[in-house]
């Protein structure tokens, strides 16, 4: 489980991680969640200091998953990042409501393991006792063994969505080459077979 959040924050771009190297969507990609453009960012330019810091806020708490002595604080700091990311979701009708969800139930039921600690630390005001680990390996040629297949499991992961997100970026992302077309253009005038035809206002 844990595992599985740590490379899921360091890798679910579907719900804005991995924003250190922001992203465009990819084309045909659905613009239902227009909404959120609005508040967000402009068409077309998406708010780049925002996604960083989310980006970095899901990097954080993934890399303290990595290890034992702070997986809760991992549960705490990926919790806060995926409330923010559950929130806008379901506030602005984003379609990926239940997997963020989810991801935030895992931050929950990990960081409950040390519900009783946390309530000492935070509430009742009283000393916090160290937390008592069991080793799910009996030797420590099996414990290292359990840690290097981890790790490279992690890396293995990690890197293939790295390379995923720099192949969309390049592809049809900011570093995408750009149309002669491309940009904001300001009209003026608009003419059919030479003639000159009325501006069309939206309702």
């Amino acid at each position: 489980m844990k595992t599985f959040l740590t490379v899921t924050l360091l890798a679910a771009s579907s719900i804005s991680a991995i924003h250190v190297i922001p992203a465009q969507n990819a084309p045909g990609a659905a613009a239902k969640p227009h909404v959120i453009v609005a508040v967000l960012g402009s068409p077309g330019a998406r708010p780049v200091p925002y996604e960083i810091f989310c980006g970095a806020g899901e990097t954080i708490g993934a890399l303290l998953l990595f290890f034992r002595r702070t997986t809760t604080l991992g549960a705490l700091v990926g919790g806060a990042v995926l409330t923010n990311v559950f929130a806008i979701n379901m506030a602005y009708d984003i379609p990926v409501k239940q997997y963020s969800f989810h991801l935030l139930a895992l931050c929950a039921f990990l960081a409950a393991c040390d519900a009783d600690r946390l309530l000492n630390l935070f509430v009742r005001n009283r000393a916090v006792a160290p937390r008592f680990d069991l080793s799910l390996f009996a030797t420590p040629m099996a414990r290292r063994i359990a840690t290097a297949v981890g790790t490279v499991l992690v890396l293995t992961l990690v890197v293939s969505d790295l390379w995923s997100e720099y192949q969309g970026l390049h592809q049809y992302g900011r570093l995408a080459p750009r149309s002669p077309l491309y940009g904001i253009y300001e009209f003026e005038q608009v003419e059919k077979n030479g003639v000159a035809q009325p501006p069309l206002l939206g309702s």
